[in-house]
């Protein structure tokens, strides 16, 4: 099951949860921003949590499926970046981190978009999006078993 939750503590909101990675508008599922005045890159992914159906009407009388969607990004030297740069689309993951406002004026229909990016403080993949479940590279699991066999008891 796919879910955002947005929670107030005391370092402002935050949001966790479980949502599937997929494309913006121009179907790439990793941009890159460019760098701001202090030399940060951030590079930023959409994901989608729940579905529901609207309780409002559209123009033409029908309810609609609404989803959450919810962007995330992290600076690309972060040791997350690793992470997101491995992601595409279909990938289950689970996210958590604090959010800040953003908006955006569309200028070929005058209005203004405001919205949430949640600049990430953890990632985990769950599974990718062929149905493979996320396990770690067999050199990695090779290492760990070694470690083990040395220890003393």
């Amino acid at each position: 099951m796919s879910v955002f939750v947005k929670l107030k503590s005391k370092w402002g909101y935050v949001a966790l949860g479980v949502g599937t990675v997929v494309g913006d508008s121009n179907g790439n599922v990793l941009s890159e921003t460019e760098a701001n005045e202090y030399g940060d890159a951030k590079l930023k992914f959409k994901a989608i949590g729940a579905w529901h159906l609207s309780k409002k009407t559209n123009e033409l009388g029908e309810k609609i499926w609404e989803n959450q969607s919810l962007w995330c990004s992290c600076e690309k030297d972060s040791p997350l970046a690793a992470i997101v740069n491995s992601l595409s689309a279909g990938d289950m993951i689970f996210v958590f981190g604090k959010l800040r406002k953003s908006s955006y004026k569309n200028y070929k229909t005058g209005r203004i978009h405001r919205n949430a990016f949640c600049n990430l403080s953890f990632i985990q993949v769950i599974s990718h999006g062929n149905g493979d479940l996320a396990k770690p590279p067999s050199d990695v699991a090779a290492n760990e078993t070694d470690d083990i066999d040395d220890l003393d008891f």
